[in-house]
């Protein structure tokens, strides 16, 4: 649900980025997104959407610090780039603790958006502020507008973060996947691992090792004596009932 005006593919892009941020709530892992502008890991503990602040796409609730993103797939230099820098530029402004993030998919938006501007307002965080690209310029442009007093330091409080979400295995939705599986196995236990107990046998008969054994069918020395137990276990049970 994103993208705003750009609807469709912006709306899906919406849901894929609360979707990513609630695997990093579910693993307790930060984001990497604004630990350095705030001198603390950024570890989310909630997310929400359609909240009505200067992001109003997502807010993300760090425990000690909230913030607001805005999720545009798409994005480049234009009406869009401007209505959302005026967005946070306005509440940015009244508020000088507060941070927005522009989330921008990385295979549909503009290089000058996502690589340029990305660059462009680290660089201000860093007290520089020479050889701006005409894409930052413009956006000190539309601040000044604005009529905020220091619109340098008010693009500096604006990061833009690019995520690979497409739907068929982009490296960020895989980057979650690991997440939530990990965070699922810590909690439930690693599922078993299938053993092909046959083959354990005829190389048990073969006078194969525990070790090798376990080495060539990549599982533990432990999984494959208790499969090879189980499965001797069954046999002896039939034997049994066929007496």
């Amino acid at each position: 649900m994103t993208g705003g005006s750009a609807g469709g593919g912006g709306y899906n892009f919406q849901a894929y980025v609360i979707a990513f941020v609630s695997a990093y709530v579910l693993a307790g892992r930060r984001l990497a997104w604004l630990h350095h502008q705030l001198g603390k890991p950024d570890i989310p503990v909630a997310v929400g959407a359609e909240t009505g602040g200067p992001g109003d796409d997502v807010q993300i609730d760090l425990g000690f610090f909230k913030f607001e993103a805005q999720a545009k797939k798409g994005l480049r230099v234009g009406p869009r780039l401007d209505e959302t820098i005026d967005r946070f530029g306005r509440a940015l402004a009244a508020d000088l603790s507060s941070r927005g993030v522009i989330v921008v998919d990385q295979t549909t938006s503009h290089p000058a958006v996502k690589d340029q501007l990305r660059i462009d307002l680290q660089r201000l965080r860093d007290g520089r502020d020479d050889d701006l690209k005409e894409v930052t310029i413009r956006v000190l442009g539309r601040l000044a507008a604005l009529n905020v007093s220091n619109p340098k330091e008010v693009a500096s409080r604006i990061s833009v973060v690019y995520l690979d979400l497409e739907e068929s295995g982009g490296a960020h939705s895989e980057v979650a996947q690991v997440l939530l599986r990990d965070r699922l196995e810590k909690r439930l236990g690693r599922p078993p691992r299938m053993v092909n107990v046959e083959r354990v046998a005829e190389m048990r008969a073969q006078g194969r090792s525990w070790r090798q054994i376990s080495r060539e069918l990549r599982v533990g020395v432990g999984t494959a004596r208790e499969a090879f137990a189980r499965r001797a276990k069954n046999l002896s049970a039939m034997e049994h009932e066929n007496a």
